[in-house]
């Protein structure tokens, strides 16, 4: 039993808004103590000094938490600066600001309006990740998942990671399995596709996820930073891959696995009905699909997704050199700076609107026999080179007999009149 003299401190440093762990220290005795006599104990004010202070600026506290994004971590370090009170810990400052917090999503969620697109208008990519056995292995797989936001069309695709090759390569594939591009492209804000959300437009995204974009003519669109149901539409595409498509699921290797996501797009996912009561016109991802296709553009591009993408300066003569080998362009880009995509057997150079595709194997210059395979060879160039001086006079005169044997007939029959 303590005595009443240790009782009344351990009630009055309570009752001051000292913390359990405080009290403890302070008097000496256990936490467990310390709450037995918290329980009776009233309170004055409930909180300590710290708090206090900041209830007297609670305006400019608000200001603060709201500058600050509602990141009370990053607020802990401006608090003393910008309010002028000693900062408290940044437990007290959590639950001081908890009410903040709460307004703060409740306006979020005021400004987050519905939207639906037009058909072949807007793809929204994005990626999801599960444990999957794949070879009687339990992998981490990641799902590339693209849906089309008027008909709710899904595809999807493993990967082993989530780079942007990878990227690339399902958003590829995904034009390839709809027959189609959109012309808008909304993904989130991965390191590899977006460098900087708040830069301006043409320095948002990386320069390699940019290129692509302008390669096949797509807008891209980086949705707001922590807000997924900007693209609700995709997230729930990914949670229904991942807790549908491949529950329970048991394959031998990563083409078995993307084959049977294929079909499981086109056998279930399509024939979904799409419980939206907002949704007009068909219920069913394929009879949507019927009004979004002839909406699509072309997919007549070569894929460039694992391309090796550079920049080069077309010489006079409109060649250029890759791969320690020399190639013919069009005139047009001589002189100019071309940007090139290196794939397996073709080469795609673009300068501004203008664009050619080289083929490796025929628009090659061959040093060896001094032939190029696209143009006409060398000697029926210099064939026709002869034919063009032979209508010349003064070279015609100059191939006169006397001419090749004395100098002399030649200053008479070139500069008689100098």
């Amino acid at each position: 039993m303590l005595d009443k003299y240790k009782v009344k401190q351990i009630q009055a440093l309570l009752s001051e808004g000292h913390g359990i762990k405080t009290v403890a220290r302070l008097t000496s005795v256990s936490r467990n103590t310390v709450r037995r006599y918290q329980r009776n104990t009233p309170r004055k004010g409930h909180h300590g000094p710290a708090w206090r202070a900041m209830e007297a600026k609670r305006e400019e506290v608000k200001k603060l938490f709201y500058d600050c994004k509602g990141n009370c971590s990053a607020m802990h370090r401006f608090v003393k600066d910008t309010i002028g009170v000693e900062a408290p810990s940044l437990r007290t400052l959590q639950k001081f600001c908890k009410p903040f917090r709460l307004e703060l999503r409740q306006s979020r969620l005021t400004k987050t309006g519905r939207f639906e697109t037009p058909p072949g208008h807007q793809m929204q990519i994005d990626f999801g990740e599960d444990d999957v056995c794949v070879g009687g292995e339990v992998m981490r797989i990641h799902f590339f998942v693209a849906k089309m936001s008027y008909s709710r069309r899904i595809f999807a695709k493993a990967y082993l990671s989530e780079n942007q090759g990878n990227w690339l390569d399902g958003i590829e594939s995904a034009f390839r399995f709809f027959d189609g591009v959109p012309r808008e492209l909304v993904c989130d804000n991965a390191t590899t596709l977006v460098r900087d959300h708040y830069a301006p437009k043409n320095e948002r995204f990386t320069d390699r996820f940019d290129w692509f974009c302008q390669y096949h003519g797509v807008t891209p669109i980086a949705t707001a930073i922590r807000k997924p149901n900007s693209k609700g539409k995709i997230e729930s595409g990914v949670k229904y891959v991942k807790y549908n498509a491949v529950v329970n699921g048991h394959f031998e290797d990563l083409e078995a696995l993307n084959r049977y996501l294929e079909s499981w797009s086109l056998s279930v996912c399509d024939q979904h009905r799409i419980d939206d009561p907002f949704l007009r016109g068909p219920r069913t991802p394929a009879e949507r699909w019927l009004i979004e296709k002839p909406a699509l553009r072309p997919n007549n591009r070569p894929r460039i997704a694992m391309a090796r993408c550079d920049q080069r300066t077309v010489d006079k003569n409109g060649l250029i050199r890759v791969d320690n080998a020399m190639y013919r362009v069009p005139d047009e880009f001589a002189l100019r700076s071309v940007q090139l995509v290196v794939s397996g057997d073709t080469i795609t150079v673009s300068c501004g609107e203008w664009s050619t595709i080289l083929d490796k194997a025929r628009d090659i210059i061959t040093a060896r026999d001094g032939t190029w395979s696209n143009p006409v060879s060398k000697d029926e160039i210099f064939k026709e080179k002869i034919k063009e001086l032979e209508k010349d006079e003064f070279w015609n005169k100059m191939q006169a007999p006397q001419c090749q044997r004395n100098p002399s007939a030649y200053d008479a029959a070139f500069r008689a009149g100098v």
